[in-house]
């Protein structure tokens, strides 16, 4: 059968539609993109116009499917709904629930005896998590929405109905059946067979991402191609006919995807091994990158938060750029080959794992050859076998224990993370950009002098630190107080307060994001959690050089002392305070021509003591105790006289701060104000005597 020849322009000229979507995506999420979509057009109407026409209409398509819809979830939901997953394993086990109003989260401390397929009443509030306070966080209100989940529901009334008829019955029976006969082997079934890693150890799974080998417990390409393989080979020895074995094997794939939950991974493999059948027993003549491209095309049309996805975004990428540079695999031994596939996997995958480690670690390009080869002929088919045979356990047991071995050992004495982040937008697109152009020519010679010349950029990126010819103050978005001021080429790192412990280490990687690898002074205001409780695990992650706290502070007193070309003043307290409030550090610091007041948690009584014996001259207030109605008086205010005040309160707080006492206090005095609960993370970068601001929440 000949294909049409309405087809034949799609034909092995698909990869050229790759970077285009890409970067319109990248600018609806980060404007600052759009001034490298130009570039990438006309490099695309240079090549192709019909191409270039094609992707107009893309975008125009792209852009309206990603227009946010209103939420139209009522506030409480009162349903009945079928388990799609249940993680008992989390922290906060919880379960995905398919309702007629809706997809959620539901949270429950007991989940032993549920299972996916089972029918449940839920009623509940629903909450949705909040739009990301920090630059290029985590956005998981994005994740849900590819993940197609409505909300989340913390605190429901659940009642067992009963076990249904449902396409998650037979998923929910394999859990089951994992859980009552294995042991020490359920937790690889889970996660190698049906892509729940709930209950892989956590200390393990870290330790598992730090030498880059997670991809292993995500069932990708590589796990569908060896199940492939597998079951064709079976059924082809009762089935000697090829057609009706491909087909059955297909149909068992397809089977399989609903089993997994459809997780992108195992749904691009799952339509891509359908596709090449399809491609190849009707003489389409598509080549498999067309077939992954439009692949990838469709399902963002369908869902335009998969964008969001990490692991689409990675799936497709490393499994477009392994397509493409398959001729420079040509004449090389099988083990040059490998060490190629797991370079080019590192290099395409690295925007994606630096955004969400801020570190690279080199070796994993090496350890990803021999874990790999590991997973194929030894690990996956242990699981396999001891899924199977569950009385093989015993001996399938010290499969994982050498392997979880293997994995802490070179963890803990093999690994050397490098501090590196890309970012998400420009860095990543351009990044993107210098990609292509190094795989665009097969002239050995001229592809040394553009890895040379991609190697110098990302070195670039590596010291930027040390190239930043400005410098930035910023207001964390944390609960409790975290300033950050950054001196020009990174003389000094000045950080003002840590907030409270949070066990996702947003400051940390806040921190790692601006490729800040060590802070010259952190100074504590005081002993309240919401100042000093993410020190620890600050101080484990970055070199700290210097820390005062207001019980150490008496030798730095009194005059001024400099940190590159910050200066900071630590004004002696005149008296000692039974309240802790009222003995923060209050400090004076001279930065970028402004003169910048850290208050602390003082009140009333500090500020009347510090207006009696000081009279600073003063551009910007950081108000004291997060706007409580206790601080920031009259008096105060009309001593020091502010132009600019900044107020860290987070939009959470159980306090109702900012107080509208004090907001009137502000603005009756004409004081630009600035809140945390509104801007989130703020920055406002000093170039050439100007401020530029800019805020988590746009603007």
């Amino acid at each position: 059968m000949k294909s049409s020849g309405l087809l034949s322009p799609f034909k092995g000229r698909s990869a050229v539609y790759f970077l285009p979507i890409f970067t319109f995506l990248s600018a609806l999420r980060h404007p600052g993109t759009l001034v490298l979509l130009p570039l990438v057009m006309f490099i695309v109407f240079r090549k192709d116009r019909f191409l270039f026409g094609i992707c107009l209409v893309l975008f125009v398509v792209l852009f309206f499917r990603s227009i946010e819809k209103p939420d139209s979830t009522d506030d409480r939901v009162d349903f009945t709904g079928v388990v799609m997953r249940v993680e008992k394993e989390r922290p906060r086990p919880r379960l995905m629930i398919q309702g007629d109003v809706g997809r959620f989260y539901v949270y429950d401390d007991d989940l032993t005896s549920l299972y996916p397929g089972d029918v449940l009443q839920v009623s509940g509030m629903v909450d949705s998590p909040d739009r990301p306070g920090f630059f290029h966080d985590f956005n998981y209100q994005a994740h849900l929405k590819s993940m197609r989940v409505d909300g989340m529901i913390y605190t429901a009334d659940i009642n067992h109905i009963g076990s249904g008829r449902n396409p998650y019955r037979l998923y929910g029976a394999l859990m089951k059946y994992a859980d009552e006969n294995l042991d020490g082997g359920a937790p690889y079934v889970k996660a190698l067979l049906f892509a729940d890693r709930s209950g892989l150890d956590d200390i393990f799974y870290t330790e598992v991402q730090t030498l880059g080998i997670a991809h292993l417990f995500a069932v990708s390409g590589l796990h569908v191609a060896i199940l492939f393989l597998l079951m064709f080979k079976t059924i082809r020895l009762v089935v000697p006919h090829d057609l009706v074995s491909e087909l059955m094997t297909l149909t068992f794939l397809v089977f399989y995807l609903f089993l997994t939950g459809a997780p992108p991974s195992v749904l691009r493999a799952t339509i891509i091994a359908v596709l090449l059948f399809l491609n190849r027993r009707l003489r389409l003549g598509f080549k498999p990158v067309d077939l992954l491209v439009w692949l990838m095309i469709v399902s963002l049309i369908i869902n335009p938060a998969y964008f969001d996805h990490a692991g689409f975004l990675m799936s497709f990428t490393i499994s477009f750029a392994l397509l493409m540079s398959q001729f420079l695999f040509s004449g090389k031994t099988k083990g040059i080959q490998l060490l190629s596939v797991s370079l080019i996997a590192f290099a395409f995958g690295l925007p994606f794992t630096t955004d969400m480690q801020q570190h690279i670690n080199p070796v994993s390009v090496i350890y990803n050859v021999g874990y790999v080869l590991f997973l194929t002929f030894v690990l996956l088919p242990a699981t396999y076998v001891v899924f199977l045979l569950p009385i093989l356990e015993p001996v399938i047991v010290p499969i994982y224990t050498a392997f979880e071995s293997s994995v802490h050992f070179l963890a803990t004495h093999g690994s050397y993370p490098v501090p590196f982040h890309l970012l998400p937008g420009i860095q990543t697109i351009c990044y993107f950009l210098m990609l292509f152009w190094l795989m665009a020519t097969d002239d050995s010679r001229i592809r040394r002098f553009r890895i040379t010349i991609l190697v110098l950029v990302l070195l670039l990126v590596f010291f930027k630190p040390s190239l930043k010819f400005y410098g930035r103050m910023s207001m964390f978005d944390v609960h409790g107080d975290a300033f950050l001021l950054e001196d020009r080429f990174d003389r000094c790192n000045l950080l003002i307060d840590t907030g409270e412990e949070d066990p996702h280490n947003k400051l940390v990687r806040a921190l790692r994001a601006r490729h800040i690898r060590q802070l010259d002074l952190v100074l504590i205001s005081h002993r309240h959690f919401d100042h000093y409780g993410a020190y620890d695990d600050l101080n484990a992650a970055i070199d700290i050089k210097k820390t005062i706290t207001n019980h150490n502070q008496m030798p730095y007193e009194g005059m001024w002392r400099s940190c590159g070309a910050i200066e900071y003043f630590i004004f002696p307290s005149k008296q000692e305070f039974s309240d802790e409030n009222n003995s923060s550090m209050v400090v004076k610091i001279r930065f970028e021509n402004l003169r910048i007041l850290f208050t602390g948690d003082i009140e009333s009584e500090r500020e009347r003591l510090f207006v009696t014996n000081y009279q600073p001259e003063i551009d910007i207030l950081k108000v004291a105790h997060h706007g409580s109605a206790t601080s920031t008086t009259d008096v105060f205010l009309s001593h020091i006289h502010p132009e600019e005040a900044w107020i860290p309160a987070h939009r959470n707080n159980r306090f109702g701060f900012p107080s509208p006492l004090v907001l009137s206090r502000l603005e009756e005095r004409h004081i630009k104000v600035i809140r945390l609960d509104e801007t989130g993370t703020v920055s406002t970068i000093h170039f050439l005597n100007r401020r530029f601001k800019k805020t988590a929440y746009g603007g």
